[in-house]
């Protein structure tokens, strides 16, 4: 398929994918519509702009004001819905992991935001910033890395 929507740049096309989404070279002769979302030139489209990627607090969701403190974006954002990035407007990966079976001190991960849904925590989006530029955080597992990696310790202890 071509572009995922049709067998050809032409042929096959179902009449909602605008024939000016084609390159040049696959359309030449065919009128073009000035009427894309994006505008008419071509050059100026910036796939990130696509999809914008906003994380939503439920507090904004209820109380606008605050969207600008407690919402974290927008952002542009690669990929789409079938692509190995999948992601949309509504959807994308909410972690990543990877696990060195070999020896699980090598393994990585990390979340969407942080490890807090408290948006007054330093870590309500502490990993925001690796997470969308695709990079991770150790994921420790024998008891020594642990020890050695901790930057904080809370022990809860019986009444």
């Amino acid at each position: 398929q071509w572009l995922g929507m049709c067998s050809s740049p032409i042929s096959a096309c179902p009449p909602s994918v605008p024939t000016s989404w084609f390159p040049s070279a696959a359309t030449s002769g065919i009128p073009r519509s000035s009427t894309h979302p994006y505008g008419p030139d071509h050059a100026a489209w910036k796939w990130g702009e696509t999809i914008r990627l906003t994380f939503r607090n439920r507090i904004s969701g209820r109380l606008p004001f605050l969207s600008r403190f407690l919402d974290i974006g927008p952002f542009p954002q690669a990929g789409t819905a079938n692509t190995i990035k999948a992601t949309t407007a509504g959807h994308g990966p909410s972690m990543r992991m990877v696990v060195d079976f070999s020896d699980f001190d090598h393994s990585v991960q990390n979340l969407t935001l942080g490890e807090a849904g408290n948006f007054l925590s330093p870590h309500y989006k502490d990993q925001f910033e690796a997470w969308y530029h695709g990079t991770s955080f150790p994921m420790l597992f024998s008891p020594q890395a642990v020890e050695q990696g901790a930057v904080h310790r809370l022990t809860l202890e019986p009444q």
